[in-house]
């Protein structure tokens, strides 16, 4: 194992190095002929610079000559403060492609200061207000933000920038390393092709850090709480802390571009470094917490390591050293912590490791990508972000499942636990019983003989005594022994209740869907406190693609109560993994990739028995635009009303899961085009399948769609409240048999 380990350190420590270089992009000099591609081309080189303020130095024909080249970023690191004191021009000759003339093009600009923008000695944009005078000057961070640019009927071209920022030296003396450039880069480009990936990407960007900051933020207090009620599980919060400070850094992620204030990005940026460097040494904390009863040795020197990381901070030199040195040994030990722990078949390491290994390989995949190839290599925006994402997801994922995993089985435990309090309970009320029955005779027997034996029932009376101490003491066991069982029956409801909160969460707001229809109804109610059916919900819209279309979805999982209900999860997580991830829209494919997920999902690799688990599903696509409707179902089919009678598409008879019974399914996906005032209608087998009436049997598939062609044209709100009294009525105050679901709307 050692030489594997250096092996791969050694390429850690690599990829450390070159993740710290930023990736290199096509760059012009000022004795280049511009001329654009679908790449954006960055004027990076070439700038002539002279400190002070003068309108004249903005007229193409001002001789610049004399003034000092310099790299338009300026890193103070590298200055003195005479080099740069407060206000500036920049100016940048360029020969400009007769292809390029009168042509909208797209100038692109990120700053720490204040700037205005003349081409040609005409101003184009200014972002901020320019001013020596801090108390004047107004900077402005606009993040590349696209502005159309048209350069003249003329090869010779001149950029002048008038740039001022007041208070760089005081910032840089300040905050150190986070704020040693206090200048600008500028880029050109295709006006539309920018706009688009400007937009599109900001947009998603923002999106998707809102999105996981809420996931990790709603994982980190759900187990902080089952932290709080069951503490001898400490990587509860250490996983808590772990996905605390990795969603803070998604975050300020956000607020980052959100904040155009240039001290407030400066001092996001160091908190985020703070965040960012905390996790990784709580990823480290929680698999000593899961994997050792001890803390080792080392575990100190990397909090040593973590500590000098933070302490230098604001030092441009020794934050770069500390942080590669405390990244590169964090990661080595939470690698050797996984290898060793799953090659001593530890619990639930195999699933951690899992989690790490994606997430070392996607990181380090992506770095490579940006590190070795990115003079010639483009990478789509979804490709980097799905990288970036699954690779900085992975240990999450992988931790709740381990963690969700040893809840189960400490939930199976307590339930054998109450199991046999019960049976001692039984036990003891039986003796109790037996007891009384003996008390009984012996007061018989002793009222039959006083008279003859006086000495002899004294003696008795104080073996009664005696007897009616230990009984005495035995019900105080018994009243005792039954106060823990009632307390622990009461832990357990309170747990499924909380659990039926987070299903209610996860399955989301019934009006909210149906809003999203021109009438449409939820009639969902769980046989227990938490369901095995579920309902779920998407509408795609990308208007790049051209894609608007709604998918929904009705299932019901094996079983009740508990399992089922964390079948509803895995299905739920599935669906949202299948369709926004994985961009799989046809109902068909769904349900071959849903089934494969879940095979997988509940394959036990100890014991490769056939899976008996899974859900019937039904699901619809819809597409307005064009009045397509596809389906395809497993088991569960749909039915729709249209001229006054009832239609039926029939699922494909197989399930989700099961995989004893059909290794290779095929689930046929079926297209009608729908009509004004057709009602569809998908659901469970519980509605049908309830017990009831007279004669106590079920209800029946007949009657049922019996019923659904009779409301078919009532409003939605008037069916639900139908097929509620009518199940109500048909149950007659029984117990209710499955969770029932029944979704339906008009076109």
């Amino acid at each position: 194992m050692i030489k594997p380990l250096h092996f791969l350190g050694g390429l850690l420590l690599c990829l450390v190095i070159n993740f710290s270089t930023q990736a290199q992009r096509r760059q012009t000099s000022s004795d280049e002929v511009i001329k654009l591609t679908s790449q954006e081309l960055f004027l990076s080189s070439g700038w002539v610079y002279h400190k002070g303020d003068n309108l004249e130095w903005a007229k193409p024909e001002f001789n610049d000559k004399k003034w000092k080249t310099i790299n338009p970023q300026l890193w103070l690191d590298s200055l003195s403060t005479t080099d740069f004191e407060g206000i500036a021009w920049f100016r940048l000759h360029l020969t400009v492609d007769s292809s390029l003339w009168n042509k909208h093009l797209s100038l692109r600009l990120w700053q720490r200061g204040a700037s205005e923008i003349y081409l040609n000695g005409k101003r184009i944009h200014q972002f901020g207000v320019v001013s020596p005078n801090s108390s004047e000057e107004k900077k402005y961070s606009p993040f590349g933000y696209p502005v159309s640019i048209e350069f003249e009927a003329q090869k010779e071209q001149v950029i002048a920038i008038r740039y001022s920022s007041s208070n760089a030296w005081q910032l840089y003396q300040r905050y150190g390393r986070f704020a040693r450039t206090a200048g600008f880069k500028l880029s050109i480009s295709p006006l539309n092709d920018t706009l688009s990936t400007f937009y599109t990407f900001t947009l998603n960007e923002l999106f998707v850090n809102v999105i996981i900051f809420g996931a990790l933020a709603a994982l980190g207090l759900l187990h902080l709480i089952i932290f709080i009620f069951y503490p001898q599980q400490k990587g509860n919060f250490y996983y808590a802390l772990y996905c605390l400070t990795l969603g803070v850094t998604f975050f300020l992620e956000y607020i980052h571009k959100q904040s155009h204030t240039i001290d407030r990005v400066i001092f996001i940026n160091i908190v985020n470094f703070i965040f960012a460097t905390t996790s990784i040494l709580m990823v480290v904390r929680l698999l000593y917490t899961l994997f050792y009863n001890e803390l080792p040795r080392q575990y100190w020197f990397i909090v040593a390591l973590y500590s000098a990381t933070i302490l230098v901070g604001l030092n441009a030199f020794l934050t770069n050293i500390m942080a590669y040195l405390f990244y590169t040994v964090a990661i080595l030990e939470v690698l050797r912590v996984t290898i060793v722990s799953i090659k001593k078949r530890k619990k639930g390491a195999l699933t951690v490791g899992l989690g790490v290994m994606a997430s070392i390989l996607f990181i380090f995949w992506y770095s490579a990508l940006l590190s070795l190839f990115s003079g010639w290599l483009v990478l789509p925006v979804i490709v980097n972000m799905l990288v970036r994402y699954v690779g900085i997801l992975g240990i999450s994922a992988s931790m709740s499942i381990y963690l969700a995993r040893d809840f189960a089985y400490t939930n199976k435990q307590l339930w054998q636990q109450l199991r046999k309090v019960q049976e001692l309970s039984e036990k003891n009320v039986q003796q109790e019983k037996e007891k009384q029955e003996i008390l009984a005779q012996q007061n018989t027997l002793l009222e039959k003989q006083v008279a003859e034996r006086t000495d002899e029932i004294l003696n008795q009376k104080i073996e009664l005594e005696q007897q009616n101490e230990e009984i005495l003491r035995q019900q105080e066991a018994i009243q005792q022994k039954n106060e823990e069982i009632e307390y622990a029956y009461q832990q357990i409801k309170e747990s499924i209740e909380y659990a039926r909160n987070i299903q209610k969460g996860i399955l989301g707001s019934q009006s909210e869907i149906t809003a999203q229809f021109k009438d449409a109804f939820i009639f969902f109610r769980p046989r227990d406190i938490v369901a095995g059916d579920f309902y779920w919900f998407a509408e795609i819209k990308d208007e790049e693609k051209d894609l608007h279309f709604k998918i929904i979805v009705a299932a019901d999982c094996t079983g009740h109560g508990i399992p089922a209900a964390f079948m509803t999860v895995i299905g739920c997580d599935f669906l949202n993994e299948i369709v926004h991830n994985r961009e799989i829209y046809q109902p068909d494919a769904i349900l071959h990739q849903l089934d494969r997920l879940v095979n997988e999902a509940l394959r036990n690799p100890e014991n490769p028995q056939p899976i008996h688990d899974g859900m019937d599903i039904a699901i619809v696509k819809i597409d307005e635009k064009t009045n397509n409707l596809q389906y395809a179902g497993a088991n569960n089919p749909l039915l729709y009303v249209r001229g006054g009678e009832m239609h039926q598409i029939k699922a494909t008879p197989l399930p989700i899961g099961s995989s004893h019974l059909h290794k290779d399914k095929i689930f046929v996906m079926h297209q009608i085009t729908t009509q004004p005032n057709d009602s569809f209608f998908i659901f469970s087998d519980g509605y049908q399948d309830q017990f009831g009436g007279e004669k106590d049997r079920k209800y029946m598939k007949s009657n049922f769609r019996q019923l659904l062609l009779e409301i078919a044209q009532k409003p939605a709100n008037m069916q639900k409240e139908i097929l509620k009294t009518t199940f109500d009525q048909w149950k007659q105050g029984k117990s209710q048999t499955d969770d029932v679901l029944v979704i339906g709307w008009k076109i």
